[in-house]
C-alpha cells in the first residue's frame, strides 16, 4: 500500500496495519514522525499550538516529568535554578484546557501538581520558562 502525507512523499507498508499518524511541532511546521510518537494526536491541534512567534525549545533536558505514566501525582523538575519556569498549562487530547498554573518564581528545584480529579488519558503539558516554551506528553492511568 502506497500513503502519501502532506509534504509531498510517498511511503511503502506491507502489512495491512497502518501506523497512528501523530504530529510534532518543528520550528513553526506539524511535522508526522511517522512511527506514531508524536505529541499531538490531530493536525488541527499541533498547528494551533505550532503557529506562534514563541521560540519552542526542543529539548527535552532542560525540564523533566515523572513519574509517566502516573496515577495522580507528576513532578516537574528544573535541571538548573537558572531555569525560571513562569507557568504550566495542561491540556487534554482533543485540545481542552484543563488548567493554568502561574509559577511564583522560587528556588524549588522541584514542582508537584496533583492530577487525582482528571480523568484517565493522555495529556499535553506546556511550560513557559526563560522565555522558551516547551510541551510534555503525559499519561494518566
Amino acid at each position: 500500500m502506497f500513503i502519501g502525507n502532506i509534504s509531498g512523499g510517498i511511503a511503502y507498508f506491507s502489512s495491512d496495519s497502518m501506523p497512528t499518524q501523530t504530529w510534532n511541532c518543528i520550528g513553526n511546521q506539524c511535522v508526522d514522525p511517522g512511527d506514531g510518537s508524536g505529541v499531538f494526536t490531530l493536525l488541527n491541534i499541533c498547528q494551533n499550538n505550532c503557529i506562534t512567534n514563541e521560540i519552542i525549545s526542543i529539548k527535552d533536558n532542560d525540564i523533566t516529568i515523572f513519574p509517566n505514566p502516573t496515577k495522580n501525582i507528576i513532578n516537574i523538575t528544573k535541571q538548573s535554578n537558572q531555569i525560571k519556569i513562569h507557568s504550566i498549562k495542561i491540556n487534554n487530547i482533543i485540545g481542552k484546557t484543563m488548567s493554568t498554573e502561574k509559577i511564583q518564581y522560587n528556588n524549588q528545584k522541584t514542582t508537584t501538581l496533583d492530577l487525582s480529579t482528571y480523568p484517565k488519558g493522555v495529556y499535553l503539558i506546556r511550560i513557559d520558562y526563560n522565555e522558551k516554551t516547551t510541551y510534555k506528553k503525559i499519561i494518566l492511568k
